[in-house]
């Protein structure tokens, strides 16, 4: 099987196991990889069985291991490029997240220079279609032919890490609120029902924990501010745009922002009201401070309530 064989050599070559005299033959599993490859670029579970994305970006991450710039491993980067952007099961097919992240990382593994149309297109898709709350868990059954036999194959997929991932890797900048929701999902929900307990559950969760340790804070063309109390990273492609633009508070925030000082925001308002009223001889000074009791009382009230609750969450947590 294509998808057996391409993760144990992937696995082994990043394990540096040809180093060994008693290691396993990875020159044999090249040797038929390449063999299993179809004429149009791409790879099936089995010889002879027609191309899906799964099958191939295996076989091009295994290859890229042992032959990076062989002309196996191009053949099979442009039939991913060929066969969506986004991608889904086959090429055609409706996208799907596992898919369409799967395909983003063997490109990176492959090619990671690449920064085609299709390319960010996958990336922009994938953006906007994960659910950072839904594990993104589901089979991937489809029907294999070889010789006379004919088998039924279920591909157990876990695609919040698998977009995770590949997210981390985006040459226009990880999202991070996305994927800091995403990862608290991971973190806090363990992998239950059927399929569970399996290696392609726990590897996954595995290699973005390790993909989050050895993540480039800069890329090639980043622009680095060095401030006096902070660094901040302007990627590449927003090199253009203002640093007090890329900054900017978003409205979310803003949002938050004045839920939590509501009061102060009223007292403010008030005093500016009272003061244009004083201005244009509308009422008196002695008004205008007997309008401002109230929302200054109201402020008071709810500072003391949030620091009372700080306090508590402090106790609590210690």
């Amino acid at each position: 099987m294509v998808e057996a064989s391409a993760w144990i050599v992937m696995l082994l070559a990043r394990a540096g196991c040809p180093a060994r005299d008693d290691a396993p033959d990875l020159a044999r599993a090249h040797r038929w990889l390449l063999r299993h490859q179809n004429a149009d670029g791409g790879w099936g579970s089995v010889r002879g069985c027609p191309s899906r994305v799964w099958s191939t970006c295996l076989a091009v991450r295994a290859l890229a291991r042992l032959d990076p710039y062989g002309g196996a491993v191009e053949r099979g980067v442009q039939w991913i490029l060929r066969a969506g952007g986004p991608w889904g099961v086959v090429p055609g097919a409706r996208p799907t997240v596992t898919h369409t992240a799967f395909a983003l990382i063997a490109l990176a593994d492959a090619r990671p220079w690449e920064d085609r149309r299709r390319v960010r297109d996958g990336y922009a898709w994938l953006r906007a279609h994960l659910d950072p709350g839904d594990d993104h868990r589901w089979i991937e059954t489809y029907e294999v032919t070889s010789g006379a036999a004919v088998c039924r194959l279920a591909l157990w997929h876990h695609g919040l890490p698998i977009a995770v991932a590949a997210l981390l890797r985006d040459p226009r900048g990880a999202p991070g609120p996305l994927l800091a929701r995403a990862l608290e999902t991971m973190l806090r929900d363990e992998p239950s029902g059927e399929g569970a307990g399996s290696l392609w559950a726990l590897w996954w969760r595995l290699e973005v924990l390790a993909a989050l340790v050895r993540s480039p804070l800069t890329r090639p063309r980043d622009l680095l501010h060095w401030l006096p109390g902070a660094t901040v990273v302007q990627h590449a492609h927003a090199r253009e745009i203002p640093l007090a633009r890329v900054v900017r508070g978003s409205p979310r925030r803003l949002r938050a922002t004045l839920r939590r000082h509501w009061g102060t925001g009223l007292l403010v308002l008030v005093a500016v009201g009272s003061l244009g009223g004083v201005a244009t001889r509308t009422w008196e000074w002695k008004d205008f401070w007997l309008s401002v009791i109230l929302p200054m009382l109201l402020a008071a009230g709810q500072e003391a309530g949030r620091r009372r609750k700080d306090v508590r969450e402090v106790r609590e947590t210690v």
